[in-house]
Protein backbone atom coordinates (compact mmCIF):
# COMPACT_ATOMS: atom_id res chain seq x y z
CA UNK A 1 0.00 0.00 0.00
CA UNK A 2 2.78 2.45 0.93
CA UNK A 3 4.75 1.67 -2.23
CA UNK A 4 1.63 2.23 -4.35
CA UNK A 5 1.00 5.58 -2.68
CA UNK A 6 4.64 6.58 -3.23
CA UNK A 7 4.43 5.64 -6.92
CA UNK A 8 1.24 7.67 -7.34
CA UNK A 9 2.93 10.75 -5.84
CA UNK A 10 6.23 10.23 -7.70
CA UNK A 11 4.56 9.81 -11.09
CA UNK A 12 1.89 12.50 -10.90
CA UNK A 13 2.84 15.32 -8.52
CA UNK A 14 4.94 18.20 -9.84
CA UNK A 15 7.20 19.88 -7.27
CA UNK A 16 8.22 23.46 -7.99
CA UNK A 17 11.70 24.24 -6.56
CA UNK A 18 10.62 27.31 -4.64
CA UNK A 19 7.45 29.22 -3.79
CA UNK A 20 7.16 32.06 -6.31
CA UNK A 21 10.73 31.97 -7.66
CA UNK A 22 12.76 28.92 -8.62
CA UNK A 23 16.38 27.88 -8.45
CA UNK A 24 17.39 25.27 -11.01
CA UNK A 25 19.96 24.11 -13.53
CA UNK A 26 20.31 26.62 -16.35
CA UNK A 27 18.96 24.26 -19.00
CA UNK A 28 15.70 23.98 -16.99
CA UNK A 29 15.26 27.70 -16.33
CA UNK A 30 12.85 28.35 -19.22
CA UNK A 31 10.79 25.30 -18.25
CA UNK A 32 10.26 26.50 -14.68
CA UNK A 33 9.45 30.03 -15.86
CA UNK A 34 6.83 28.51 -18.15
CA UNK A 35 5.40 26.46 -15.26
CA UNK A 36 5.35 29.53 -12.98
CA UNK A 37 3.27 31.52 -15.47
CA UNK A 38 0.54 28.88 -15.24
CA UNK A 39 0.31 28.74 -11.44
CA UNK A 40 -2.70 30.03 -9.56
CA UNK A 41 -3.21 30.70 -5.83
CA UNK A 42 -3.76 27.01 -5.01
CA UNK A 43 -0.49 26.01 -6.69
CA UNK A 44 1.42 28.74 -4.86
CA UNK A 45 -0.05 27.61 -1.55
CA UNK A 46 1.02 24.04 -2.32
CA UNK A 47 4.52 25.30 -3.21
CA UNK A 48 4.72 27.04 0.17
CA UNK A 49 3.63 23.91 2.02
CA UNK A 50 6.17 21.69 0.21
CA UNK A 51 8.97 24.25 0.61
CA UNK A 52 8.28 24.56 4.36
CA UNK A 53 8.38 20.79 4.84
CA UNK A 54 11.60 20.61 2.83
CA UNK A 55 13.13 23.46 4.87
CA UNK A 56 12.47 21.54 8.09
CA UNK A 57 13.71 18.23 6.66
CA UNK A 58 17.05 19.53 5.34
CA UNK A 59 19.02 19.65 8.65
CA UNK A 60 17.95 16.10 9.56
CA UNK A 61 18.89 14.84 6.12
CA UNK A 62 22.23 16.70 6.15
CA UNK A 63 23.14 15.11 9.49
CA UNK A 64 22.37 11.63 8.16
CA UNK A 65 24.33 12.25 4.94
CA UNK A 66 27.30 13.64 6.88
CA UNK A 67 27.50 10.46 8.96
CA UNK A 68 27.31 8.24 5.89
CA UNK A 69 29.88 10.20 3.89
CA UNK A 70 32.14 11.11 6.86
CA UNK A 71 31.65 14.87 6.52
CA UNK A 72 32.43 17.40 9.25
CA UNK A 73 30.17 19.97 10.94
CA UNK A 74 31.37 22.79 8.72
CA UNK A 75 30.24 20.80 5.66
CA UNK A 76 26.87 20.23 7.34
CA UNK A 77 26.34 23.93 8.03
CA UNK A 78 27.25 24.90 4.49
CA UNK A 79 25.07 22.21 2.94
CA UNK A 80 22.03 23.08 5.05
CA UNK A 81 22.27 26.67 3.83
CA UNK A 82 22.77 25.76 0.16
CA UNK A 83 20.29 22.89 0.15
CA UNK A 84 17.55 25.14 1.54
CA UNK A 85 18.31 27.86 -0.98
CA UNK A 86 18.32 25.44 -3.93
CA UNK A 87 15.74 22.96 -2.57
CA UNK A 88 18.21 20.15 -3.19
CA UNK A 89 18.72 16.88 -1.34
CA UNK A 90 21.94 17.09 0.75
CA UNK A 91 22.81 13.63 -0.57
CA UNK A 92 23.30 15.19 -4.01
CA UNK A 93 25.99 17.51 -2.63
CA UNK A 94 27.95 14.49 -1.40
CA UNK A 95 27.34 12.16 -4.36
CA UNK A 96 28.10 14.77 -7.05
CA UNK A 97 30.76 16.61 -5.01
CA UNK A 98 28.96 19.93 -5.34
CA UNK A 99 31.11 22.75 -4.01
CA UNK A 100 29.88 25.87 -5.79
CA UNK A 101 26.71 27.39 -7.25
CA UNK A 102 28.20 26.84 -10.70
CA UNK A 103 27.90 23.09 -10.05
CA UNK A 104 24.29 23.48 -8.91
CA UNK A 105 23.49 25.28 -12.16
CA UNK A 106 24.34 22.08 -14.05
CA UNK A 107 22.76 19.37 -11.84
CA UNK A 108 19.31 17.91 -12.40
CA UNK A 109 17.62 16.88 -9.15
CA UNK A 110 16.06 13.45 -8.75
CA UNK A 111 12.60 14.95 -8.10
CA UNK A 112 12.74 16.58 -11.54
CA UNK A 113 13.23 13.43 -13.58
CA UNK A 114 9.66 12.16 -13.85
CA UNK A 115 7.87 15.47 -14.58
CA UNK A 116 10.50 16.48 -17.12
CA UNK A 117 10.33 13.18 -19.01
CA UNK A 118 6.52 13.18 -18.89
CA UNK A 119 6.67 16.69 -20.35
CA UNK A 120 8.89 15.82 -23.30
CA UNK A 121 7.23 12.51 -24.18
CA UNK A 122 4.05 12.32 -26.26
CA UNK A 123 0.79 10.85 -25.00
CA UNK A 124 1.75 7.62 -26.76
CA UNK A 125 5.29 7.33 -25.38
CA UNK A 126 4.59 8.70 -21.89
CA UNK A 127 3.71 5.29 -20.45
CA UNK A 128 4.79 2.46 -22.73
CA UNK A 129 3.58 -0.91 -21.48
CA UNK A 130 6.14 -2.92 -23.46
CA UNK A 131 8.94 -1.29 -21.45
CA UNK A 132 7.28 -2.00 -18.12
CA UNK A 133 6.33 -5.59 -18.98
CA UNK A 134 9.47 -7.69 -19.39
CA UNK A 135 7.68 -10.41 -21.37
CA UNK A 136 6.44 -7.86 -23.89
CA UNK A 137 9.97 -6.45 -24.13
CA UNK A 138 11.32 -9.96 -24.74
CA UNK A 139 8.84 -10.51 -27.57
CA UNK A 140 9.64 -7.09 -29.07
CA UNK A 141 13.37 -7.91 -29.15
CA UNK A 142 12.77 -11.40 -30.58
CA UNK A 143 10.45 -10.09 -33.29
CA UNK A 144 12.96 -7.41 -34.30
CA UNK A 145 15.87 -9.87 -34.36
CA UNK A 146 17.70 -8.01 -31.58
CA UNK A 147 19.82 -10.16 -29.27
CA UNK A 148 18.25 -10.74 -25.85
CA UNK A 149 18.59 -13.62 -23.37
CA UNK A 150 16.80 -16.73 -24.65
CA UNK A 151 13.40 -17.26 -23.04
CA UNK A 152 13.12 -20.86 -21.79
CA UNK A 153 9.75 -20.69 -20.04
CA UNK A 154 7.08 -18.50 -18.49
CA UNK A 155 5.58 -19.26 -15.09
CA UNK A 156 2.10 -17.89 -14.56
CA UNK A 157 0.33 -18.53 -11.26
CA UNK A 158 2.34 -21.68 -10.68
CA UNK A 159 1.99 -23.14 -14.19
CA UNK A 160 5.15 -23.49 -16.28
CA UNK A 161 4.88 -23.09 -20.04
CA UNK A 162 8.08 -24.01 -21.88
CA UNK A 163 9.18 -21.79 -24.76
CA UNK A 164 12.51 -23.39 -25.64
CA UNK A 165 14.48 -26.41 -24.36
CA UNK A 166 16.18 -25.99 -21.02
CA UNK A 167 19.93 -26.69 -21.07
CA UNK A 168 20.95 -30.11 -19.74
CA UNK A 169 23.06 -28.45 -17.04
CA UNK A 170 24.05 -25.01 -15.86
CA UNK A 171 21.89 -22.19 -14.58
CA UNK A 172 18.79 -20.20 -15.48
CA UNK A 173 17.75 -16.72 -14.42
CA UNK A 174 14.29 -15.95 -13.05
CA UNK A 175 12.79 -12.49 -13.00
CA UNK A 176 9.30 -11.13 -12.29
CA UNK A 177 7.48 -9.82 -15.35
CA UNK A 178 7.23 -6.39 -13.72
CA UNK A 179 9.42 -4.56 -11.27
CA UNK A 180 12.58 -2.47 -11.03
CA UNK A 181 15.84 -2.29 -9.13
CA UNK A 182 16.53 -5.99 -9.61
CA UNK A 183 13.85 -6.99 -7.09
CA UNK A 184 12.95 -10.67 -7.25
CA UNK A 185 15.68 -11.65 -9.72
CA UNK A 186 17.42 -14.92 -8.83
CA UNK A 187 19.69 -17.51 -10.42
CA UNK A 188 18.99 -21.24 -10.00
CA UNK A 189 20.50 -24.48 -11.32
CA UNK A 190 18.69 -25.85 -14.35
CA UNK A 191 17.78 -28.92 -12.28
CA UNK A 192 15.44 -26.66 -10.32
CA UNK A 193 13.00 -27.04 -13.22
CA UNK A 194 14.09 -30.46 -14.47
CA UNK A 195 10.77 -32.14 -13.80
CA UNK A 196 8.00 -31.21 -16.20
CA UNK A 197 5.55 -28.80 -14.59
CA UNK A 198 7.37 -28.66 -11.22
CA UNK A 199 7.40 -25.07 -9.96
CA UNK A 200 9.05 -24.16 -6.64
CA UNK A 201 6.72 -22.59 -4.06
CA UNK A 202 8.26 -19.12 -4.27
CA UNK A 203 7.28 -18.81 -7.94
CA UNK A 204 3.65 -19.94 -7.73
CA UNK A 205 2.21 -16.41 -7.55
CA UNK A 206 2.40 -13.87 -10.34
CA UNK A 207 4.20 -14.13 -13.66
CA UNK A 208 7.90 -15.00 -13.98
CA UNK A 209 10.32 -15.32 -16.88
CA UNK A 210 12.79 -18.22 -16.95
CA UNK A 211 15.67 -16.98 -19.11
CA UNK A 212 19.07 -18.07 -20.27
CA UNK A 213 21.71 -17.15 -17.70
CA UNK A 214 24.04 -15.18 -19.96
CA UNK A 215 27.77 -15.45 -19.25
CA UNK A 216 29.86 -12.31 -18.91
CA UNK A 217 32.54 -11.54 -21.47
CA UNK A 218 35.74 -13.31 -20.31
CA UNK A 219 37.79 -10.11 -20.71
CA UNK A 220 35.97 -8.54 -17.75
CA UNK A 221 35.46 -11.61 -15.60
CA UNK A 222 37.52 -9.99 -12.83
CA UNK A 223 34.93 -7.18 -12.68
CA UNK A 224 31.76 -9.13 -13.42
CA UNK A 225 32.67 -11.98 -11.02
CA UNK A 226 29.80 -14.48 -11.39
CA UNK A 227 27.26 -11.92 -12.64
CA UNK A 228 26.58 -10.35 -16.04
CA UNK A 229 27.97 -6.79 -15.93
CA UNK A 230 25.83 -4.31 -17.83
CA UNK A 231 26.29 -1.02 -19.58
CA UNK A 232 23.67 1.63 -18.87
CA UNK A 233 23.44 3.45 -22.19
CA UNK A 234 21.13 6.46 -22.36
CA UNK A 235 19.89 7.49 -25.79
CA UNK A 236 17.89 10.61 -26.66
CA UNK A 237 16.42 11.60 -30.00
CA UNK A 238 18.52 14.41 -31.47
CA UNK A 239 17.22 17.50 -33.27
CA UNK A 240 16.73 15.45 -36.43
CA UNK A 241 14.88 12.65 -34.63
CA UNK A 242 17.77 10.15 -34.61
CA UNK A 243 18.80 8.24 -31.46
CA UNK A 244 21.99 9.68 -29.96
CA UNK A 245 24.05 8.20 -27.13
CA UNK A 246 24.36 10.84 -24.38
CA UNK A 247 25.65 8.84 -21.38
CA UNK A 248 27.32 5.50 -20.73
CA UNK A 249 28.35 3.74 -17.52
CA UNK A 250 29.37 0.20 -16.63
CA UNK A 251 27.66 -1.48 -13.66
CA UNK A 252 29.25 -4.48 -11.97
CA UNK A 253 29.00 -6.29 -8.61
CA UNK A 254 31.26 -5.73 -5.63
CA UNK A 255 30.95 -9.34 -4.42
CA UNK A 256 30.05 -12.80 -5.67
CA UNK A 257 26.76 -14.69 -5.37
CA UNK A 258 24.46 -11.81 -6.31
CA UNK A 259 22.03 -12.02 -9.23
CA UNK A 260 22.22 -8.38 -10.36
CA UNK A 261 24.91 -5.77 -10.74
CA UNK A 262 23.09 -2.55 -9.84
CA UNK A 263 23.38 -0.14 -6.93
CA UNK A 264 20.38 -1.64 -5.15
CA UNK A 265 22.50 -4.77 -4.67
CA UNK A 266 25.53 -2.76 -3.55
CA UNK A 267 27.17 -2.75 -6.99
CA UNK A 268 29.74 -0.36 -8.41
CA UNK A 269 29.65 1.96 -11.42
CA UNK A 270 32.23 3.52 -13.70
CA UNK A 271 31.68 6.06 -16.44
CA UNK A 272 32.62 4.86 -19.94
CA UNK A 273 33.90 7.30 -22.53
CA UNK A 274 31.51 6.80 -25.49
CA UNK A 275 34.27 7.77 -27.94
CA UNK A 276 36.91 5.31 -26.73
CA UNK A 277 35.20 2.70 -24.52
CA UNK A 278 37.65 3.54 -21.70
CA UNK A 279 36.40 3.36 -18.10
CA UNK A 280 36.88 5.99 -15.45
CA UNK A 281 37.33 5.36 -11.76
CA UNK A 282 35.05 2.87 -10.03
CA UNK A 283 32.45 4.36 -7.69
CA UNK A 284 29.88 3.16 -5.23
CA UNK A 285 26.53 4.06 -6.76
CA UNK A 286 24.73 4.80 -3.48
CA UNK A 287 27.42 5.89 -1.06
CA UNK A 288 31.06 6.87 -0.58
CA UNK A 289 33.82 4.85 -2.15
CA UNK A 290 36.27 5.24 -5.04
CA UNK A 291 38.01 2.26 -6.60
CA UNK A 292 40.78 2.39 -9.22
CA UNK A 293 40.76 -1.43 -8.96
CA UNK A 294 38.04 -3.90 -8.05
CA UNK A 295 37.92 -4.28 -4.24
CA UNK A 296 37.43 -8.07 -4.40
CA UNK A 297 39.75 -9.12 -7.25
CA UNK A 298 42.19 -6.25 -7.73
CA UNK A 299 41.21 -6.10 -11.40
CA UNK A 300 41.93 -2.74 -13.03
CA UNK A 301 38.94 -0.42 -13.52
CA UNK A 302 40.21 3.06 -14.42
CA UNK A 303 41.76 3.15 -17.88
CA UNK A 304 40.32 -0.20 -18.94
CA UNK A 305 38.54 -0.69 -22.28
CA UNK A 306 35.13 -2.38 -22.25
CA UNK A 307 34.99 -5.27 -24.74
CA UNK A 308 32.59 -4.83 -27.68
CA UNK A 309 31.76 -1.30 -26.54
CA UNK A 310 31.12 -0.03 -30.06
CA UNK A 311 28.73 -2.89 -30.76
CA UNK A 312 26.90 -2.14 -27.49
CA UNK A 313 26.34 1.51 -28.44
CA UNK A 314 25.26 0.48 -31.93
CA UNK A 315 22.79 -1.96 -30.38
CA UNK A 316 21.29 0.79 -28.19
CA UNK A 317 20.84 3.12 -31.16
CA UNK A 318 19.40 0.36 -33.34
CA UNK A 319 16.98 -0.81 -30.64
CA UNK A 320 15.78 2.76 -30.03
CA UNK A 321 15.14 3.30 -33.72
CA UNK A 322 13.49 -0.06 -34.37
CA UNK A 323 11.51 -0.67 -31.19
CA UNK A 324 10.55 2.78 -29.90
CA UNK A 325 11.27 5.34 -32.58
CA UNK A 326 8.90 7.92 -31.05
CA UNK A 327 10.31 7.61 -27.51
CA UNK A 328 12.43 10.67 -26.70
CA UNK A 329 14.64 9.15 -23.99
CA UNK A 330 15.51 5.57 -23.06
CA UNK A 331 17.97 4.04 -20.62
CA UNK A 332 19.19 0.70 -21.98
CA UNK A 333 20.71 -2.07 -19.86
CA UNK A 334 23.05 -3.97 -22.16
CA UNK A 335 24.93 -7.04 -20.98
CA UNK A 336 28.66 -7.16 -21.75
CA UNK A 337 28.35 -10.81 -22.70
CA UNK A 338 30.36 -13.62 -24.14
CA UNK A 339 29.56 -13.59 -27.86
CA UNK A 340 28.61 -9.92 -27.98
CA UNK A 341 26.30 -7.40 -26.29
CA UNK A 342 22.80 -8.47 -25.29
CA UNK A 343 19.70 -6.37 -24.51
CA UNK A 344 18.49 -6.85 -20.95
CA UNK A 345 16.00 -4.06 -20.36
CA UNK A 346 14.72 -0.68 -21.55
CA UNK A 347 13.91 2.05 -19.00
CA UNK A 348 11.58 4.86 -20.02
CA UNK A 349 12.66 7.09 -17.12
CA UNK A 350 16.39 6.34 -16.65
CA UNK A 351 17.84 7.42 -13.31
CA UNK A 352 19.71 10.68 -13.75
CA UNK A 353 21.41 10.19 -10.39
CA UNK A 354 23.43 7.26 -11.74
CA UNK A 355 24.50 9.26 -14.80
CA UNK A 356 25.65 12.29 -12.82
CA UNK A 357 27.36 10.20 -10.14
CA UNK A 358 29.32 8.23 -12.75
CA UNK A 359 30.19 11.29 -14.84
CA UNK A 360 31.19 13.40 -11.84
CA UNK A 361 29.22 16.35 -13.17
CA UNK A 362 25.68 17.52 -13.84
CA UNK A 363 23.96 16.65 -17.10
CA UNK A 364 23.58 20.38 -17.77
CA UNK A 365 27.25 20.41 -18.79
CA UNK A 366 26.72 17.49 -21.17
CA UNK A 367 25.00 16.88 -24.50
CA UNK A 368 22.39 15.08 -22.36
CA UNK A 369 21.18 18.35 -20.82
CA UNK A 370 21.35 20.19 -24.14
CA UNK A 371 18.97 17.71 -25.75
CA UNK A 372 16.61 17.63 -22.76
CA UNK A 373 16.43 21.43 -22.94
CA UNK A 374 15.74 21.30 -26.70
CA UNK A 375 12.89 18.80 -26.22
CA UNK A 376 11.44 20.87 -23.36
CA UNK A 377 11.40 23.97 -25.57
CA UNK A 378 9.56 22.04 -28.25
CA UNK A 379 7.11 20.54 -25.74
CA UNK A 380 6.31 23.97 -24.26
CA UNK A 381 5.76 25.42 -27.74
CA UNK A 382 3.43 22.57 -28.74
CA UNK A 383 1.65 22.17 -25.40
CA UNK A 384 -2.08 21.63 -25.84
CA UNK A 385 -3.09 22.38 -22.27
CA UNK A 386 -4.45 18.86 -21.74
CA UNK A 387 -3.60 17.10 -18.48
CA UNK A 388 -1.64 13.86 -18.67
CA UNK A 389 -3.31 10.67 -17.48
CA UNK A 390 -2.93 9.62 -13.86
CA UNK A 391 -0.34 6.85 -13.49
CA UNK A 392 -0.14 4.25 -10.72
CA UNK A 393 2.89 2.26 -11.96
CA UNK A 394 5.97 2.99 -14.01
Amino acid sequence: MLSQAYDALRLNVFLYPGITRHRSAEFLDAYYSWRRERMGPASLAFNALVWSAFWLWIPLRARSVARKWDKDREWQRRIVRQAREWMTDPSDFAAFEIETEDCLRQVQRRMEQVPIIRMIESAGSDHRESMLDKLQFQHACDNAGLRAPRLHAVIENGKLARKSPLPASGKVLLKPVRGSGGKGIAVHPTEYFAQQGLVPAEYRKGTWLVQECVAAHPDISDLALDTLATLRVTTILDEAGNPEVVATALRYPVKRNVAVDNGHAGGLIAAMNPETGILGEGLSGWGPGRYPVHPSTGGAIAGRCVPDWKAALDLAREAHGRLYSDQVIIGWDIGVAEGGPVLIEANQRPAVRLTQRAAGKGIGSMRYGELVGWHLDRAMHNHSGKRRRFLTTG
